[in-house]
């Protein structure tokens, strides 16, 4: 994670990985901030399942609820999103 430029959590693998990190927090921002400042990190992703998505942005949260839609198969999904969520960050329009 010291070299990343991008770190991508799901909120348990966050929760858990801070923890082992010594993180006395208990909130997801603060233990966003809290990976930020030790890995040196500006970009970092969070999802939350069906709960949306938290993008840590060179200081700045982003937070989206995500959206209701009927979950036919969920085989690629978090690539995809992944995959597009770079490209944008790379790309802006």
């Amino acid at each position: 994670m010291e070299k990343a430029d991008f770190i991508k959590f799901n909120d348990e693998e966050l929760y858990m990985i801070c923890k082992q990190m010594g993180s006395p927090y208990d909130s997801l921002e603060q233990n966003i901030e809290f990976i930020s400042k030790i890995t040196k990190t500006n970009q970092i992703c969070v999802t939350r399942g069906g709960h949306g998505a938290v993008l840590f942005n060179n200081g700045y949260l982003f937070e989206n609820g995500g959206y209701m839609v009927k979950v036919i198969d969920t085989v690629g999904a978090g690539d995809s999103f992944l995959g597009t969520l770079i490209a944008s960050i790379c790309f802006p329009k």
